[in-house]
């Protein structure tokens, strides 16, 4: 991800805001100082938002006091109520940026009075007035899994192939039950949209067990790991127990092992493929 490595933010007398940045991937680092187009709120969600940096100095503590407030806020309130980015950008919804641009907008005409000497009454201030975008927000999000409950999505985090033909090994989101499988068809990245019936439950047994029934494998048969790892024996025994109780599953549900793939007893890593990521 690229960013502007930032020495300073100035504002002039007329309003404009000037920036002494160093662009992140270029080597070696050259300062150099230009106006910002956009107005202090939209500064201050690029800094929220990671496009600028700020470095320690004078320069910065106004405005990293205040994205750092903008952020304690989103936490107290959004996050904390299960409206956290990771969430709401998997089910496309905007309430949390939404309640940052708010947030952002306000902190600017604080900088501007020169009122950050009353940061924690602020704080206490905003944390109520994001109560509207935290009810909206749950209602939002509640429609979103409804829909999907009702159309036979689920949203996924991690994806991989299987050592099982024709599925996919996927980590539903926000999910304590392991990891299940899914025909290769019906997977989208970070959505499965399939009929119940199709999707085989691992159990929370696969929690830790990604190298063990994704594709791209560990290529050790159980005595080889153990030689290699002597001094984690039991987890190593307990991960092979567990991979055994995974396969029946799969096993038992219809699936079938790729070619080339053996049962865990002996060989279970025998081929290799690219990881696909959610």
């Amino acid at each position: 991800m690229s960013y502007y490595k930032t020495k300073s933010i100035k504002i002039k007398k007329d309003g404009t805001i000037s920036v002494t940045v160093a662009s992140n991937n270029v080597r070696p680092l050259s300062y150099f100082t230009t106006e910002y187009t956009g107005t202090l709120a939209d500064l201050l969600e690029e800094i929220c938002t990671g496009s600028f940096h700020l470095n320690y100095g004078k320069g910065n503590e106004i405005y990293r006091s205040a994205a750092d407030a903008i952020q304690e806020i989103l936490w107290k309130t959004m996050d904390s109520n299960g409206l956290d980015d990771d969430t709401m950008y998997r089910y496309g919804l905007d309430d949390r940026n939404e309640a940052r641009k708010f947030l952002c907008r306000r902190f600017a005409q604080i900088i501007k009075a020169d009122r950050l000497k009353y940061m924690d009454e602020f704080i206490q201030q905003n944390i109520f007035l994001l109560n509207p975008f935290i009810e909206v927000g749950k209602q939002h999000l509640a429609e979103a899994q409804a829909k999907d409950e009702a159309n036979g999505v689920v949203r996924i985090a991690s994806a991989a192939q299987s050592i099982f033909d024709g599925y996919d090994l996927l980590y539903p989101f926000n999910s304590e039950d392991g990891w299940i499988l899914a025909p290769e068809k019906d997977y989208a990245p970070g959505v499965l949209k399939t009929d119940k019936k199709n999707i085989i439950q691992l159990g929370k047994e696969s929690e830790d067990l990604y190298a063990f029934l994704s594709f791209t494998g560990l290529n050790m048969s159980q005595s080889e790991y153990i030689e290699r790892y002597p001094e984690k024996i039991d987890l190593i025994l307990s991960k092979f127990k567990r991979a055994d109780i995974c396969v029946e599953r799969a096993l038992n549900g219809g699936a079938v092992l790729r070619p080339g793939i053996y049962p865990y007893i002996d060989h279970p890593f025998q081929a290799y493929a690219e990881r696909r990521i959610a």
